[in-house]
């Protein structure tokens, strides 16, 4: 098992070049989620790039896919694009198995008012901790609508307090998950 995970360039079909930042903001904050709760070691976009100029600077012609797959050799890859539907931002996003190029899970996309982007990233960032925390504790019984990563820590938590007997905690992390997340 490899916990090396490429989170990759979300690519812009918005046709706006502003809106490249959405993009970055989008790996920036999926790395830093995944970073945060020990999900994986992460390669970013850049680091992928110092490798390609490194290598091209020894005569050596490879793309950045190539450098990716040959040298960094990531476990898991997370791509994604974004585009505007008549003033919404919508995100998609699959993690895709490093060494196969099969994909493990193309995530429902998330939409929200374009003016507020981060509202989209991080629950496309919620989605993808959940994922990656649940497959590694080889408990991947959810839905293709994996459930928000902070609802779903509630619901752990209150499980923890179930075994415990303490009803009047399981209940209120119960109704906190629920209220965080009611899929």
């Amino acid at each position: 098992s490899n916990n090396k995970i490429a989170v990759l360039k979300f690519t812009n079909n918005t046709g706006n070049d502003s809106l490249n930042i959405i993009g970055n903001m989008t790996e920036d904050w999926i790395s830093h989620g995944i970073t945060e709760n020990n999900a994986g070691q992460i390669i970013s976009q850049n680091i992928v790039k110092d490798y390609t100029a490194v290598i091209k600077s020894q005569s050596l012609n490879l793309t950045d896919n190539e450098v990716l797959n040959i040298y960094l050799k990531p476990g898991k890859k997370i791509t994604g694009s974004y585009f505007l539907d008549d003033g919404k931002l919508i995100i998609n996003c699959s993690i895709e198995n490093g060494i196969t190029g099969e994909t493990l899970i193309s995530l429902k996309s998330v939409e929200c008012n374009s003016d507020n982007a981060l509202n989209c990233i991080e629950a496309l960032k919620s989605k993808i901790v959940t994922y990656l925390v649940k497959e590694k504790k080889g408990d991947l019984s959810f839905e293709i609508q994996p459930p928000n990563y902070e609802a779903y820590k509630a619901f752990l938590e209150a499980k923890s307090y179930k075994r415990e007997g303490d009803l009047y905690k399981y209940l209120n992390l119960l109704n906190k998950s629920i209220a965080l997340d009611s899929s």
